[in-house]
């Protein structure tokens, strides 16, 4: 076949009615005699291949056609693994194959599985070796840098576009020769690169060891110079990350020249035969495990007689290729109906030019600005290829011009953004341009149809991802305070009403983003509608899988704890039944068994255990949950109806079990149960990124908002959709596992001829050394660029159009303007951006005469003109209250009655915390303040972790000893720097000054002191006993739990000084920071005289890079 001839391609954009077409293109062609077993036709999912049977069926029914409407099941109607499946069991006897056929669902996992048997422990070890030598940068996208990654990836792609495992060793080797041409040429004697390394490194320590120019860039460079002098004692060659980390170091400028000639030599790295030798191996490599890994798989399913989806579309186009039975199929055959053509995969882009070859006649419906799921398979530039073919082979092209999905103004909107983003990506105007279908009711036409939300603008305020999600989750619940100022039209009724939380959808790049913005909604009392993982740790879920295990073996005595803790406490005051706990575990023998008659649960799963051999897993679970009472329990813990509907997300998972227990021609046990449990909790890879499999159930209807990736809302719409993400970078590299083509354009005869796989280790981890720079503007490189920048458009539209009513873009305000990178994708020829943000005002003027709008010439002529509603949300630092919604209750007391232990304070009182902890605690008072020097001069340019220098100053006050030469004190101090990453901020003779200063006023003023560092200190306070003697205290015995930095042993008393890393200089700040940490000393004071019976005769607090100290007395509040 060379011609496109009989093939209709119809175009359907974002809401134009395409399962109406294609439902009517069927019924047509089966009313105008087509024989019903004739018909082919592949939808998307099950849910739409059961649609379209019905309405076949019901309009021959109408028309009288009973006998045509009983042939329906004859049709090839599915799926297109449905329809494959059929096909090779009706045709495989013809083939000479068994008609018996089995599937297995879980063929990723299988995979791996089949990968990880397959792989030789030296192949493994060696490919461990290389990827550590050289430092094998963590994946952009998923956030790893695991050499697997690579080879499941090189697995699947090979599979799905019917690369043979004998063809891999081919590609191997032109993507390390591709890569290694990117490379200067080695030099031929890499031992000498390896001599003038070590060479240079031992002249450098030589001078670096007394060499200070004061600068605190040399100070890091001289630093990092020592650590890798020191290392490259203990290896033959340094791994080459460590030469590209000494080729970039950069000292002060007048430092340079005594650093230049050691970053020339290291500079060498690229050229030395070693590194080419392990980049060429590792990229061997991976393609090695690759093949290995599919002949093992393969291997696995013949022995057991199954086949996977990729072996059904697979095994289907082996037998369409066999001339006898694509003659037998070319005699019953009459038309081929394919929907959402545009997500197929090369694979299955391959079987449908086949079944049209024989069939003659097909529709193939599909819209390809929404092919976006190129992780899953498709491929876009071929989809576009495929379009250009059948335009100029002799098929037609249909388009769907009508929106009926958007109101008016939205569909114009989008029309001008995308005929103009997407003219320059090769779409014709008219494949864009959408006409409105929809009216737009008064109640909205006095609403922009668009929203601008500037998040965190407030001045000097750190932008974050957290903040981000605070702020669009505020911006959710500013809407639906006032659910009646945005009116939306119902789907249902067509009338136009308040919006409610299920109307709303909020758009994302990634799911760690989705989740951040749901647990911000939640912290707003306003439910989330989001897949997320973690069924097994809810508390239910906790309950069936301890249950489960206690039933296994009674002596879990894990297992059983955790029941009688979900359960109650078995009606005991937790203390009570901790304390018991504790005795049965440190005293078997010794402890008396309770009087009281056992739980029920208990003796309800006792009574099961004996029937737990011949119960299936499913029926144990259910038992399991009727002897717990589960639904009961569930009734009681905060969010009901989400508990409820865990439980069965929980039976799924076992009938899921069982499934694959079956598929796998393996026996179900509860064990097994257990196991497979154990396995879906477990965070495991995919190419949606990195999460467990136990899903919780997702909250559906009008109560939750919608929290989900811009991928997952293909194909759904809300009245208002949020997009956000809008600042995302791109993120693709030529680096990585690709698939190419080595054939230009689309060839019928052979779909998949020129199919090839490319893979490029990135060294070095996530340096940005020559070697990216040279991928990045490689031809490889501009490809993935302009095929990243094509996907991000497509994207936006994805997400733009799934708006009914109100559209709302996010966007972060920083110092540059808007972060939008991703909305700047849409530009017109020249380059301008379209929805130019940094126009607009930057804080919220809503409805002013005059407001800064967005301009944009649609398509026909007309200038349009959104002057959007702007909101400024400011995330703040606490949620406001929650809608109405009563605070989370600790679902570990829902059994236990009221009772005066519920309203007891902690038990255990940590110092640090002793103003919640502690109320009673009498306070202490500000008194002496003492100056012991300058402040230590911290001048920066990035952002300081307070944390990490406070750290590294107690760590270095813990061990310095005045008495050793101050070159020893230094080097410790330089150490602990470097390993709290803050040498570039904080230098080694500052921590010297410190101790210095310190230990002159210490000894100065209390001489005969003893010094006791890092003490730790534990004492129970006894019920009535207030140990500063200025009250009673009673909250009962507590456990009062601490370190204390500087402990004084003097004759007059016990002084307790505790190190603060505050930096401010000002005695003001210095009573302010006093006034927060006295509750700390005086908890400590309070411990000192309850376990020792000794005089604390004073509490400081010590400023170290402050210069002072100020003393803390007993006051009268």
């Amino acid at each position: 076949m060379s011609r496109a001839r009989g093939l209709t391609m119809v175009r359907a954009g974002a809401g134009s009615g395409k399962t109406y077409r294609l439902t009517h293109d069927v019924c047509d062609a089966v009313a105008a005699e087509t024989p019903v077993d004739g018909l082919v036709a592949v939808t998307f999912t099950t849910k739409a291949a059961a649609e379209l049977e019905a309405r076949i069926r019901r309009m021959l029914v109408e028309e009288g056609e009973f006998d045509r409407a009983q042939r329906l099941p004859l049709a090839y109607l599915g799926t297109v693994h449905a329809v494959c499946l059929r096909l090779i069991k009706e045709l495989a006897l013809d083939a000479g194959l068994s008609p018996r056929v089995d599937v297995v669902p879980d063929a990723a996992s299988l995979l791996r599985e089949a990968l990880e048997h397959a792989l030789e422990p030296a192949l493994r070890a060696e490919m461990n070796e290389l990827a550590a030598r050289l430092g094998v940068e963590r994946d952009e996208l998923r956030g790893v840098n695991n050499w697997l990654w690579p080879v499941s990836e090189v697995m699947e792609l090979a599979r799905g576009n019917r690369i043979r495992p004998g063809d891999l060793p081919r590609m191997a080797e032109q993507s390390a020769a591709g890569l290694l041409r990117l490379l200067p040429t080695p030099v031929e004697d890499g031992a000498a690169l390896d001599g003038a390394l070590r060479r240079e490194l031992t002249s450098a320590i030589a001078w670096l060891e007394t060499y200070d120019d004061g600068v605190k860039k040399t100070a890091a460079a001289r630093a990092e110079v020592l650590a890798l002098a020191r290392e490259i004692e203990h290896v033959v060659r340094l791994p080459w990350p460590a030469w590209a980390k000494l080729a970039a170091i950069q000292p002060a400028d007048a430092s340079i020249d005594r650093f230049r000639p050691l970053i020339a030599t290291a500079s060498d790295y690229p050229r030395h035969p070693a590194f080419h030798e392990d980049l060429r191996r590792l990229t061997i490599g991976v393609f090695r495990a690759a093949q290995k890994g599919m002949e093992s798989f393969a291997t696995w399913k013949h022995e057991r007689g199954l086949v996977d989806y990729v072996d059904m579309i697979d095994h289907a186009l082996d037998l369409l290729e066999r001339d006898e039975v694509a003659a037998d199929l070319r005699s019953r055959l009459r038309l081929v109906v394919v929907d959402e053509f545009q997500d197929t995969s090369p694979l299955q882009l391959a079987l449908f030019t086949r079944l049209h070859g024989i069939a003659g006649r097909s529709i193939w419906v599909g819209d390809r600005k929404q092919c976006i799921f190129e992780f899953a398979g498709a491929d876009p530039a071929l989809i576009d290829a495929v379009a250009s073919w059948t335009s100029r082979e002799g098929g037609e092209t249909d388009q769907l011009p009508t929106n009926r999905r958007s109101r008016p103004e939205l569909v114009d909107l989008t029309s001008a953004v995308f005929a103009a983003a997407m003219a320059p990506l090769g779409y014709e105007e008219k494949e864009v341009v959408a006409t409105p279908h929809r009216g737009c009711p008064p109640e909205l036409a006095s609403l922009p149809p668009l929203g601008i939300w500037w998040l965190d603008a407030a001045a000097g305020s750190r932008p974050s991802a957290a903040k981000d999600s605070a702020a669009i989750a505020e911006g959710v619940r500013r809407l639906l305070e006032d659910p009646a100022a945005t009116p939306v039209v119902d789907r249902a009724t067509d009338t136009v009403r308040a919006v409610r939380p299920g109307d709303i959808a909020v758009l994302v790049d990634t799911n760690d983003h989705a989740e951040g913005i749901a647990g911000a909604l939640v912290a707003r009392g306003i439910a989330a509608a989001i897949a997320r993982p973690g069924l097994l740790s809810t508390p239910e879920g906790t309950l069936v899988d301890a249950a489960l295990r206690w039933l296994l073996d009674p002596q879990d005595s894990l297992s059983e704890a955790i029941l009688e803790a979900l359960s109650g406490f078995d009606g005991r005051p937790a203390e009570e039944w901790l304390a018991h706990r504790i005795d049965r575990a440190t005293d078997p023998g010794g402890v008396r068994p309770s009087p009281a008659p056992a739980p029920p649960w208990r003796t309800n799963l006792e009574s099961l255990r004996d029937r737990l051999e011949v119960l299936s897993p499913i029926e144990a679970v259910d038992l399991t949950l009727e002897a717990l009472d589960a639904l009961g329990a569930a009734a009681a813990w905060p969010e009901p109806s989400q508990r409820r509907c865990n439980l069965d997300a929980l039976r799924a998972l076992a009938a899921e079990y069982e499934e694959r227990s079956h598929d796998r021609r393996e026996a179900a046990t509860v064990a097994g149960l257990l196991r497979f449990f154990d396995e879906t909790r477990t965070t495991v890879l995919s190419r949606a990124g990195e999460s467990a499999r136990d899903e919780q159930h997702v909250a559906t209807g009008d109560h939750a908002v919608t929290v989900c990736t811009y991928h997952k809302a293909k194909g759904l719409e809300w009245p208002v959709v949020i997009l956000a993400s809008l600042g995302r970078a791109e993120r693709r590299t030529a680096f990585g596992v690709h698939p190419e083509s080595a054939s230009e354009g689309f060839n019928p005869d052979d779909p998949l001829g020129g199919r090839t796989i490319r893979y490029w280790p990135r060294p070095l981890g996530s340096r940005s050394v020559p070697l990216v720079t040279d991928v990045t503007s490689s031809p490889e490189g501009q490809r993935v660029s302009a095929a990243e920048r094509h996907e991000r458009v497509r994207l936006l539209y994805v997400g733009m159009t799934r708006a009914r009513d109100h559209l709302v873009l996010t966007a972060r305000i920083t110092k540059r303007g808007p972060s939008v990178a991703w909305l700047d994708e849409l530009a017109d020829a020249t380059g301008r951006p379209l929805l130019d943000l940094a126009r607009l005002p930057h804080v919220a003027d809503e409805g002013a005469d005059g407001a800064p709008a967005l301009c944009l010439a649609h398509p026909d002529g007309r200038d349009l003109t959104v002057a959007p509603r702007v909101w400024t949300l400011d995330p703040g630092t606490d949620p406001p209250e929650r809608l109405g919604k009563p605070d989370a209750r600790n679902w570990l007391a829902r059994p236990v009655p009221a009772s005066p232990h519920a309203e007891r304070p902690r038990y255990r009182i940590s110092p640090s915390r002793a103003a919640d902890d502690w109320p009673t605690l009498p306070p202490l008072e500000i008194g002496e303040i003492v100056r012991l020097g300058p402040p230590l001069d911290l001048t920066h340019a990035t952002e300081v972790q307070w944390s990490a220098i406070g750290n590294a100053t107690h760590a270095f006050l813990a061990c310095d000893d005045p008495r050793d030469p101050d070159d020893v004190r230094r080097e410790l101090a330089r150490s602990l720097l470097t390993a709290h990453d803050v040498l570039a901020i904080l230098g080694p003779d500052a921590l010297v000054t410190v101790g210095n200063r310190l230990r002159t006023w210490l000894e100065r003023r209390w001489p005969k002191a003893r010094w006791h560092r890092e003490l730790p200190v534990e004492a129970l306070v006894p019920a009535g006993n207030d140990p500063m003697g200025d009250g009673p205290n009673s909250d009962g015995p507590r456990l009062v739990s601490g370190t204390i930095d500087l402990l004084l042993d003097t004759p007059d008393g016990i002084l307790i000084i505790d190190h603060k890393t505050f930096p401010a200089p000002t005695e003001a700040a210095w009573r302010k920071a006093a006034a927060k940490h006295a509750p700390q000393l005086a908890a400590y004071a309070a411990a000192l005289a309850v376990a020792h019976g000794r005089r604390v005769a004073g509490t400081w607090l010590h400023f170290p890079l402050g210069g002072g100290a100020v003393a803390l007395r007993p006051g009268h509040g």
